[in-house]
């Protein structure tokens, strides 16, 4: 069934709705925690030998984040009869 996006069914969210409207405030929050993330990664770019040595680590942190999701998986190749013979 179609559930309007990120949606669960009326019985998951009966089951549980305090998890799944935790999940809808992460989800809605997702842009400005990123931004905030972003900002201080600048930060610690910015003056990289004045930076505290936790900031950094969190700047690293971040670094990895970002290229997450800057990565794009290969579209999965389907076996047919013609790719096997």
């Amino acid at each position: 069934g179609d559930w309007g996006g990120w949606r669960v069914p009326g019985a998951e969210y009966d089951r549980d709705p305090h998890r799944i409207e935790w999940q809808a405030r992460l989800i809605a929050s997702t842009p400005a925690l990123r931004q905030i993330a972003k900002e201080l990664f600048a930060m610690v770019a910015d003056s990289p030998h004045d930076a505290p040595r936790a900031l950094e680590d969190l700047a690293r942190k971040v670094a990895a984040v970002e290229r997450f999701l800057a990565e794009v998986p290969e579209p999965e190749t389907q076996t047919t009869a013609a790719n096997v013979a």
